[in-house]
């Protein structure tokens, strides 16, 4: 079951050994003000820390009327929930540039030709910041802000409220709280390794081999 905002900053609390909850992050309470100070930026922080499937968008590019940056032919801008700017790609996205030989049934060899990444820059200037590309109709490949508690899979979730647990720590717990952040800092990264390794696992081509051209062609 998907746990709530509340839910989450109790949970982080809890591993700061407060007995006490809260019910909303709008509270006049010492928790609940330190908790909703720290919440949009430790999220934003855990959520580009690693390129998470459950916040990846495939977005098509809105190109920008003013001139690139020398050296490259289109500016696109940069979309307004973005965290982290993974890839650009052409509308057939970063598998696009592959070649599929079908050998047997049930059974596929696909044929590097480039992974369908392409070169891009983000450029920032006093009122924008966009991405400047050499692809015509580019699209993005990005992790997004996600806000939703609802979406965040129970692994990010515990990996998230270890490190707000570590942020809020000299705040909610004060001296006995700044000692506990090392093992706290060390409960995040564990916990982001565990919960990384199962978003991993969550996009595989399990019926296709990838091959690149030289072993194809000693077949």
């Amino acid at each position: 079951m998907a746990l709530s905002i509340v839910d989450i900053a109790n949970l982080a609390l809890e591993k700061l050994g407060q007995t006490v909850t809260i019910t909303a992050l709008s509270e006049n309470t010492k928790h609940a003000k330190a908790m909703n100070r720290a919440w949009d930026r430790v999220r934003q922080y855990v959520l580009t820390d690693h390129p998470w499937q459950f916040a990846t968008v495939f977005w098509q590019a809105a190109l920008l009327a003013d001139p690139p940056l020398p050296g490259w032919q289109f500016r696109y801008g940069y979309p307004g929930d973005c965290l982290n700017l993974i890839a650009v790609t052409d509308a057939q996205g970063i598998r696009g540039n592959t070649r599929t030989i079908t050998q047997e049934p049930g059974r596929t060899v696909r044929v590097a030709g480039g992974d369908g990444r392409r070169d891009f820059e983000v450029a920032n200037s006093a009122t924008q910041t966009s991405v400047c590309a050499d692809v015509d109709q580019a699209y993005f490949i990005y992790v997004a802000d996600v806000a939703d508690t609802g979406r965040w899979p129970a692994k990010f979730v515990e990996a998230f409220a270890c490190r707000l647990a570590w942020d809020r720590a000299g705040a909610i717990a004060g001296e006995i709280g700044l000692q506990m952040r090392n093992s706290l800092m060390q409960d995040y990264l564990y916990a982001k390794i565990d919960a990384g390794a199962q978003d991993y696992n969550e996009s595989r081509d399990m019926d296709v081999d990838f091959i690149t051209p030289s072993v194809m062609a000693r077949r």
